[in-house]
């Protein structure tokens, strides 16, 4: 048996908590169990911290190898992505731009020149000043400039 240190009561050897007057005893087996429920604690956390990190590289891994792709891809433009652009342009030369009807860009040919040229050939039928229906065969001549960027170089039509 040994005394409280707080209250001078009688209590056993082992006691963490004086039964007397209810405070901790500062000794060694209550500093031990405190460690250790500091340790479960800490090592939950622990694996938490790990979990997020390991999530957050994977998804670095992930998205680097995402940003590769898009790069190579705004390198060459696809033959829809041409064959629009090239219609676009045609329609500023047109008198009624609003009654404009394009083929499919499957019925257009695209041709690749070389050096980030483009030559699409193609057909738009569009009403003139007077409200009729004409069909204008066109030729657009333009270079690529990346991320989906062109400059028209020139419209030819059957004018």
């Amino acid at each position: 048996m040994k005394k409280c240190s707080f209250c001078a009561e009688e209590i056993q050897d082992e006691a963490i908590k004086c039964k007397h007057c209810g405070e901790m005893l500062n000794n060694q087996n209550s500093l031990n169990l405190t460690k250790t429920i500091e340790r479960k604690k800490m090592g939950c956390g622990s694996w938490l911290v790990l979990a997020v990190l390991l999530a957050v590289f994977i998804n670095w891994i992930t998205s680097c190898g995402n940003t590769t792709t898009t790069t190579t891809k705004s390198d060459i433009p696809d033959n829809i992505t041409i064959c629009v652009t090239a219609q676009q342009y045609v329609e500023h030369f047109l008198k009624a731009p609003g009654s404009a009807k394009f083929p499919s860009c499957h019925a257009s040919t695209i041709e690749n020149l070389g050096n980030k040229k483009y030559r699409v050939t193609s057909y738009v039928d569009s009403q003139n000043s007077f409200g009729a229906l004409l069909r204008l065969n066109y030729t657009v001549l333009m270079e690529y400039k990346g991320n989906d960027r062109f400059q028209l170089i020139d419209v030819n039509t059957n004018e």
